[in-house]
């Protein structure tokens, strides 16, 4: 009986070996879709005949179905890829194989979500004919924070190039010239609201091509927002590094309570300006400097704590991960400026940077937030 069944498996195995299995040839990019860093979902139209596979090997993209024949839809869910202080999640790719049985051809749709900012653009690229899905408008800002100091007062036609290319100025300093701006030339039109002290010190947010709604001013500190987009937006100038960390952080808490804390005040918030207080989240790393307070309990760590209690993000931190310095009191080089973001608008942003000052004489470098939301 044995030898019946070794010449029965014999024969079985030489028939296999003469068969030939059929694989999909490679095709081509189908196309790509651009998503946020929160969780969501895309449904993609597929016109096709014949009985088509999709597949993907992503373990953060799972799909609601394996195929259908003839023109027919499916659905792709992705995980969040959100970050905060402990985890840093890149941007990220996977790919989403569309396979026709019927022309034996696997082509490939990407999937692309936002990570932390790389300074890179992404976007959704055009589709193959086959290939339909709605690509949702994502709105886009960004927004400058910067202290001209005494040099605001010659900065005018500086300003009125920042102004070129960026959705927002927020600032401070000398600006008397800042009533020009609407005179000089600029292509977009500007929505520009400024209040200024009987010195010439002012604070400014100017927006092209978008309404400023709601602007407040507010001392101690001095502070401006106003609403635009959708997004909270607040400058706020401590005006000075001699204050004792007592009154930077009670300086803090106001800031918080005069908006982000209050309730209804909305989910979207950028905060920044010259806090000059110091980072907790920049100790321990080899460019920080030797007098820098080196002990996270530190109480000179107090303002910043408490703005990241409330759950607010340092944009710069998050972004370049390091010591940052923007500000030199002569002496010492360290980071006085800020931006926080709210955790929802931290997760959509996709470009943060230091600038150098753009007009001499400015003892401080602006930070510039892009988000996507």
């Amino acid at each position: 009986m044995k030898k019946y069944i070794a010449i029965i498996l014999g024969i079985a195995l030489a028939c296999s070996c003469t068969e030939k299995t059929e694989t999909s040839k490679a095709g081509k990019r189908v196309g790509e879709i651009y998503v946020t860093a929160l969780p969501g979902a895309k449904t993609v139209l597929v016109n096709q005949d014949g009985l088509w596979r999709v597949r993907t090997s992503a373990d953060w993209i799972s799909l609601d179905v394996n195929g259908r024949e003839g023109p027919g839809a499916f659905t792709m869910y992705y995980a969040s890829n959100e970050s905060d202080f402990v985890n840093s999640n890149p941007s990220r790719r996977g790919a989403v194989i569309i396979e026709s049985l019927r022309n034996m051809r696997a082509d490939t749709l990407w999937l692309r979500q936002q990570g932390v900012p790389d300074g890179k653009e992404y976007s959704s690229s055009p589709q193959d004919s086959y290939i339909e899905f709605i690509d949702s408008k994502l709105t886009s800002l960004t927004v400058r924070f910067a202290d001209f100091g005494e040099a605001g007062a010659e900065s005018a036609a500086a300003v009125n190039q920042w102004m070129k290319g960026v959705d927002v100025l927020c600032c401070s300093g000398k600006l008397p010239l800042f009533f020009e701006l609407n005179e000089l030339d600029t292509e977009d039109e500007i929505d520009g609201h400024v209040w200024v002290n009987g010195d010439g010190e002012g604070y400014a947010i100017y927006a092209s091509g978008h309404p400023v709604e709601s602007f407040k001013f507010l001392s101690e500190p001095n502070s401006c927002s106003a609403v635009i987009d959708g997004v909270n937006v607040m400058y706020a100038d401590f005006l000075s590094d001699t204050l004792g960390t007592a009154t930077l952080l009670e300086y803090a808490k106001t800031v918080l309570a005069r908006g982000y804390d209050r309730p209804g005040a909305g989910a979207k918030w950028l905060i920044g300006g010259p806090f000059y207080y110091y980072s907790v989240m920049e100790t321990g790393y080899a460019a920080t400097p030797s007098w820098y307070p080196a002990n996270p309990s530190d109480n000179a760590f107090l303002p910043d704590r408490q703005m990241q209690a409330a759950g607010l993000a340092d944009c710069v931190w998050m972004a370049n991960r390091g010591y940052n310095p923007t500000y030199t009191d002569g002496d010492r080089n360290w980071r006085a400026d800020y931006v926080y973001a709210s955790s929802s608008l931290w997760n959509a942003a996709t470009m943060v940077k230091v600038l150098d000052a753009p007009v001499a004489g400015m003892a401080h470098k602006a930070i510039e937030i892009t988000v996507k939301y």
